[in-house]
C-alpha cells in the first residue's frame, strides 16, 4: 500500500510537471487562435501563468503582450469565419489589461509608459477595426462593442486627471481592482453617463454608434456634417436644442424673407442654388411673394398660369377661355396695325412668325392694310393681282386678269433711253424682260435707221441695215452687193486698204465673200508696168526690168528669164561670180537654162589635154582666170636656161608664139 502511495504520488507530480511544461508552452507560444477547440485551455493557461507572475509591473507587461498577441490573432483572423471569435477574444484581453493598468499608483515610475502602452494599443486598434467594418458579412453586434469601447476608454484615458485608481472609480465610483471582474467592466464603461466622471464642464464626444454620434434625429449631412459640435452646443447642453432652422439661422435671413423653414427652399450643402418647394409650402397665392416682381402693366391674374416655379423664362400662357388678345396686348399693337384680333396673325406662343389669314379675316381690298408698302409709281390696282398671301415675293402680275394691254402705263420708267417707243408686248412677254424678241413685221418696221441709227459704227454703210443684217442678231451679217447694186468698192473700203495697195476696184482682186483669197487680173486692168505696183517686193540688187520677164502673173514662183528677149550678153552685170572663178562671161561655160550644166562655148584652140592637164583648167589657169601659164608643169629655169642654148631670149609668157598646139615649133 505505502509502495501504491509512492508510485501514485511520483506519477501525480510527473503529470503536474508535464501539465506546466505544456502550460509554459502554451503561455509563451500561443500556437491556438481564437475559435479553435484548443483555445479556451491555451487561455486559462495564459491567465494562470499571468497570475504566477510575482511584481505587478511585470504582469502588466505580460497582460499588454497578450493583449498585442489577440490583436495580431485578430490581423490573422480578418475575413474568415473565426473573424468574430477573434474579435471577442481581443474584447477580453482590452478588459484585462485596463484591470491591471488601475492598478498603478500615481506615484509609480512606470504609469507614464504603462499610459503610453495602452494608448499605442488603442490606436492601432482603431486602424484594424476601420478596415474590419468595410467587410462584407461582419458580427456587427460584437464589433460594435468593441467599437464603443475602445472609443470610452480613449475619452478616459485623454483625461487630464491621469488617476488610475479614477479609471475604475469614473466608472462606478463602488468598483475597485479587487472586486471588478472581467465580465463586468466593459458593461460599467458602456453604461457611462455624462455626470459619472468628476471633471469640469467640457464637451463630451458620443461614443461612434451611439444614438448621440448618429444623431438620427437630426442628420448631420452637407454643410452641418463639417461644423463642430459646439456650434450648435456651445455649452455642452444637448438637451433642448431646437431643431428648427431658424434657432441658428435667424441672423442671415434677409428682410421680409419667406417665413417658412429654410429647408422649404435650401438644403444643408448651401444656401445656393435654392429650391421653393410650392407644394410642400401649399403657396397656392403666387402674388403674396412675387407681387414686387411684376413688371408694369403686366396680367394681373396668379403667376402659375403663365411661370414654372422652377424660373420666370420659360413661360407659357394658358390662353384656353381668353377670346379677346386686345385685352392685354393692345399696347403690344403698333402703329396703323391691322385692328382686328391679335389671333387672325399670331399664335399663341411667339409674335413670330405671324400668318394673317386673308380668307378668314374676309380682306379682300388689300389696299386697306397695305398701301404703305406700295413703292412709288407702283400699280395702283389690288396687291392680288400680283401677290400670294404668304409673302410678297415672288411676284407675278396677270396682265390678262387685269386687262394690261397699255404697257407704258406703267413700264414707261423701265424703258432705256433711246428705246423704241412702241408697246413692250412687241419685244418682251409678260414674265420677264429677257428674252426679249422684236417682231419687225408685227411693227410694220421697214426703215431699220429709224431705231438702230445710234448702233451704226462710224464710217459704216449708210444704207439699210437689212442689207447686211437679220432682225435676229447683228452677227452674222452678210452684205448683199448685187442687191445694194454696190458696185463701187471704194467708197465703202478704202479704211481696208493697206498702205501702198492698189489703188483700182477692190473687184478687181477680191470677192465679196472674204478679202482672201484675192486674184488679180492683170490683162483685165492692163497692167504692163510690174515696178510700179512690185518694186517693194524686189530683193536688193534685183533685176531692175519688168518682174514680166522672170515671173508669171499666177505666183513669183517658179521664175525664167528670157536672155534673148531681152538682149542680155553681159552676164556679169547681175551674176556676181564665186571666188576663185573664170572671170570671162557666164555664157562661155554656161547656158542659161542652169548653172549646173557647163559647157565652154569659147575658141579654146589650145589642147585641154595638153601634157598632165587632162582637162583641168587649174593646171594652167592657176586663178581660174584667164591668165595661163606652163610653169605649173614646165620648170621655168629649165625653160629659159634651154632656150638660151638656142640663141632664144626673153620667152616668159610668149610660150604660144612657138607652141600654139603645145609641140615643138
Amino acid at each position: 500500500m505505502r509502495r501504491f502511495l509512492s508510485f501514485a504520488g511520483i506519477i501525480v507530480v510527473c503529470t503536474a510537471l508535464a501539465l506546466v511544461a505544456v502550460g509554459a508552452g502554451l503561455a509563451n507560444n500561443s500556437v491556438f487562435l481564437p475559435g479553435n477547440l484548443f483555445f479556451p485551455v491555451q487561455d486559462s493557461v495564459e491567465q494562470l501563468h499571468t497570475s504566477f507572475i510575482a511584481t505587478h509591473e511585470d504582469q502588466f507587461n505580460e497582460l499588454m503582450k497578450l493583449a498585442y498577441r489577440r490583436y495580431d490573432n485578430l490581423m490573422a483572423l480578418k475575413g474568415t469565419p473565426d473573424e468574430s471569435a477573434g474579435i471577442a477574444a481581443f474584447s477580453v484581453a482590452i478588459d484585462r489589461l485596463l484591470i491591471s493598468y488601475s492598478e498603478f499608483n500615481t506615484t509609480d515610475s512606470q504609469l507614464p509608459a504603462a499610459l503610453q502602452a495602452v494608448q499605442n494599443l488603442l490606436q492601432r486598434a482603431d486602424k484594424l477595426l476601420e478596415s474590419i467594418k468595410a467587410e462584407s458579412g461582419v458580427d456587427t453586434a460584437r464589433l460594435g462593442a468593441l467599437e464603443i469601447k475602445l472609443h470610452s476608454l480613449h475619452l478616459i484615458l485623454d483625461r487630464a486627471d491621469k488617476s488610475p485608481k479614477s479609471v475604475l472609480q469614473a466608472v462606478a465610483p463602488t468598483a475597485s481592482a479587487s472586486s471588478a471582474n472581467i465580465n463586468n467592466v466593459f458593461h460599467l464603461i458602456s453604461t457611462l453617463t455624462p455626470g459619472s466622471i468628476p471633471v469640469s464642464p467640457h464637451i463630451v464626444y458620443f461614443p461612434p454608434g451611439s444614438a448621440g454620434a448618429l444623431h438620427k434625429f437630426f442628420p448631420l449631412t452637407g454643410k452641418h456634417a463639417s461644423i463642430d459640435c459646439q456650434s450648435c452646443h456651445p455649452t455642452g447642453q444637448y438637451a433642448g436644442t431646437a431643431k428648427e432652422c431658424v434657432a441658428c439661422h435667424e441672423k442671415v435671413l434677409p428682410a421680409n424673407h419667406f417665413p417658412g423653414a429654410c429647408s422649404l427652399c435650401h438644403t444643408a450643402d448651401g444656401w445656393k442654388p435654392a429650391h421653393f418647394d410650392h407644394t410642400a409650402a401649399a403657396a397656392n397665392d403666387c402674388q403674396t411673394c412675387h407681387l414686387k416682381d411684376r413688371p408694369v402693366g403686366h396680367f394681373s391674374g396668379q403667376c402659375s398660369l403663365c411661370h414654372a416655379t422652377n424660373a420666370w423664362k420659360p413661360a407659357h400662357f394658358d390662353h384656353k377661355g381668353v377670346t379677346s388678345c386686345t385685352s392685354c396686348h393692345e399696347s403690344n399693337r403698333p402703329a396703323n396695325h391691322f385692328p382686328g384680333d391679335c389671333s387672325a396673325c399670331h399664335s399663341t406662343s411667339a409674335w413670330k412668325p405671324a400668318n394673317f389669314n386673308h380668307t378668314a379675316a374676309g380682306a379682300t381690298d388689300c389696299q386697306n392694310c397695305h398701301t404703305k408698302d406700295r413703292p412709288a409709281n407702283h400699280y395702283n390696282g389690288q396687291c392680288s393681282a400680283c401677290h400670294n398671301t404668304s409673302a410678297w415675293k415672288p411676284a407675278s402680275f396677270n396682265h390678262s386678269a387685269a386687262g394690261a394691254t397699255d404697257c407704258q402705263n406703267c413700264h414707261t420708267k423701265d424703258k432705256p433711253a433711246n428705246h423704241y417707243n412702241g408697246q413692250c408686248s412687241l419685244c418682251h412677254n409678260t414674265s420677264a424682260w429677257k428674252p426679249a424678241n422684236f417682231n419687225h413685221a408685227a411693227a410694220g418696221v421697214t426703215s431699220c435707221a429709224g431705231c438702230h441709227e445710234a448702233q451704226r459704227p462710224v464710217g459704216h454703210f449708210s444704207g439699210d441695215c437689212s442689207a447686211c443684217h437679220t432682225t435676229n442678231a447683228w452677227t452674222p451679217a452678210n452684205f448683199n452687193h448685187a442687191a445694194a447694186s454696190a458696185t463701187d468698192c471704194q467708197s465703202c473700203h478704202t479704211k481696208d486698204k493697206p498702205a501702198g495697195h492698189y489703188d483700182g476696184q477692190c473687184s478687181l482682186c477680191h470677192n465679196t465673200s472674204a478679202w482672201k483669197p484675192a486674184n488679180f487680173n492683170h490683162a483685165a486692168v492692163g497692167a504692163t508696168d510690174c515696178q510700179s505696183c512690185h518694186t517693194k517686193d524686189k530683193p536688193a540688187g534685183h533685176y531692175n526690168g519688168q518682174c514680166s520677164l522672170c515671173h508669171s502673173t499666177s505666183a513669183w514662183k517658179p521664175a525664167n528669164f528670157n536672155h534673148a528677149a531681152v538682149g542680155a550678153t553681159d552676164c556679169q552685170s547681175c551674176h556676181a561670180r564665186p571666188s576663185p572663178h573664170f572671170d570671162g562671161q557666164c555664157s562661155q561655160c554656161h547656158n542659161t537654162s542652169s548653172w549646173s550644166s557647163i559647157s565652154l562655148n569659147f575658141d579654146h584652140s589650145f589642147p585641154t589635154n595638153h601634157g598632165n592637164a587632162n582637162g583641168n583648167c587649174s593646171t594652167c589657169h592657176p586663178s581660174l582666170s584667164s591668165a595661163w601659164t606652163c610653169y605649173g608643169c614646165h620648170n621655168q629655169n629649165d625653160m629659159v636656161t634651154h632656150h638660151n642654148e638656142k640663141n632664144i631670149s626673153n620667152i616668159d609668157g610668149r610660150c604660144l608664139e612657138c607652141h600654139p598646139t603645145g609641140r615643138n615649133p
